[in-house]
């Protein structure tokens, strides 16, 4: 907290200045299902504590915040990434959208910097020259992860790059957030300072995904969702599911299916027990499933098992995917890759229909600390003890 010093006649007075916080996400401030939505909710606390600064971002799908505090990286930067997205999945596979896209947004972002004065900087994408010059103008610097480290990435899909924006914005920066054990275990792996690391999980909206009655259906249906891709363990999850062959049984997937599976996915449409519902709201989804299944392979802590944990669903997920409970208490944590666990776990759910609702229950009871007024709570607690 910056202190000024203002002269009386007779005496020194030492006046403290509310901490002003600036904040930078490479997403759209308030929008539902990215990095964004998450800045939002704290940016909100932020607000409400008479501390918020700036809020630099994509652009703004909210009516909280101000807009007098929100500035875009600049005019048609959203259409300029969705071009050079374009270009990568229809046209050239190989072409270098996504560091072209975040050299672009640090280099416009740190000078717009350079015009606000704030006390600190909490950042949601590796930025090193935005970080450096938040350093120079003397901000204490938050980097919030939106992933595991990208060595812990490499190790997992058999893969060597060099993650130089990473590692130095994890250098500069003051404290690293973390959203799950398996993030935590990604950074001290890369060589960061465990003591650099805060671990403070995500929320979720409480009543959004609030359902009474749940009941014990004929008609068991797993549900997934989140993108239908290679990284989530999708391959794995259709390979379990049509081994069982379970009668009387739904999978359900919703999400945007990413066009590198799309053979796998014409085929795997022609199964009868198998939804593959595309990018859809998923709430009425969570209301009718019995069952929630995960199986990624790399996350931070994945939005969709809040929602199912607040939707009284047990959950089957992997380490990877940053879950809040412990193993066999509202599911199954397994490890990645491994259908054939996954097998037995849906199994289990599918047998013990009084068992999944009991811990259906318990995902209930252990997600309601973990609304998003606490998460940006926690945050405004950081930033006092950077102070402190």
């Amino acid at each position: 907290m910056k202190k000024i010093e203002k002269i009386n006649k007779n005496k020194r007075i030492t006046v403290k200045q509310t901490t002003k916080i600036v904040y930078v996400c490479n997403s759209d401030f308030g929008r539902h299902g990215n990095i964004g939505f998450r800045t939002y909710h704290v940016a909100k606390e932020t607000y409400k504590q008479k501390k918020l600064g700036r809020i630099i971002c994509r652009g703004n799908a909210q009516k909280d915040v101000p807009k007098k505090f929100i500035k875009y990286v600049f005019p048609g930067y959203r259409i300029f990434n969705l071009g050079l997205s374009f270009i990568t999945q229809f046209i050239w596979k190989k072409f270098p959208a996504r560091p072209i896209q975040l050299h672009l947004f640090d280099w416009v972002v740190s000078k717009k910097i350079k015009k606000i004065d704030a006390d600190v900087l909490h950042i949601y994408e590796y930025a090193p020259r935005t970080i450096k010059q938040a350093k120079r103008q003397g901000m204490k610097v938050i980097l919030d992860t939106q992933m595991a480290h990208g060595k812990t990435a490499d190790k997992i899909f058999n893969k060597n790059r060099k993650h130089v924006e990473e590692n130095v914005s994890a250098k500069y920066a003051n404290k690293i957030i973390a959203s799950s054990q398996f993030v935590v275990d990604s950074y001290i792996d890369s060589g960061i300072d465990v003591n650099k690391i805060e671990l403070i999980p995500h929320g979720v909206d409480l009543n959004k995904f609030k359902f009474s009655n749940k009941k014990i259906t004929k008609k068991f249906t797993c549900l997934y969702v989140g993108l239908v891709e290679t990284r989530k363990g999708i391959e794995y999850l259709i390979k379990a599911w049509t081994e069982l062959n379970l009668k009387n049984s739904e999978l359900v997937l919703c999400g945007r299916l990413n066009l590198s599976l799309r053979k796998q996915i014409k085929k795997w449409k022609k199964i009868r027990n198998i939804k593959f519902l595309g990018f859809t709201d998923p709430k009425k989804y969570y209301k009718n499933a019995d069952a929630f299944i995960f199986p990624s392979m790399l996350e931070s802590s994945a939005k969709v098992l809040y929602e199912a944990m607040a939707a009284e669903l047990p959950i089957i997920t992997t380490f990877n995917s940053g879950p809040i409970f412990k193993d066999g208490t509202a599911g199954f944590i397994i490890p990645i890759r491994d259908y054939k666990i996954m097998k037995e776990k849906l199994k289990y759910l599918y047998d013990n229909p009084k068992q999944r609702v009991k811990m259906g229950k318990l995902s209930r009871k252990l997600v309601l600390k973990h609304s998003w007024k606490n998460y940006g709570k926690k945050l405004n607690k950081l930033y006092a003890k950077l102070f402190s």
